[in-house]
């Protein structure tokens, strides 16, 4: 796997965003931690899903990977973070 294609990027973004709330340190590092973890394991999704798809559709790979995959990934840190946000960004010293 091609260092770019990690869920690093996306990860980044999740984690600016959450330590840009004010909230306490222990929501933040709970959020972050779960962010990893589901970023890691849709990460996994996609390179399982391009490995298929470049076995049935060599063509389709570049096109998806970096289309249809990338955008995925950076919306759902996006998604991600709001629903934590919602849930768990509240600041408990108001």
């Amino acid at each position: 796997v091609v260092k770019g294609c990690t869920s690093l990027g996306p990860f980044a973004i999740f984690v600016a965003a959450v330590l840009a709330v004010p909230t306490s340190l222990s929501r933040k590092l709970l959020g972050i931690v779960g962010g990893f973890v589901a970023l890691a394991t849709v990460n996994l999704v996609r390179i399982t899903s391009l490995l298929y798809l470049g076995s049935a559709f060599p063509s389709a790979v570049e096109a998806v990977h970096l289309l249809v995959w990338q955008s995925i990934m950076i919306l759902l840190s996006v998604v991600l973070w709001l629903w934590w946000r919602s849930k768990w960004g509240r600041d408990v010293s108001a």
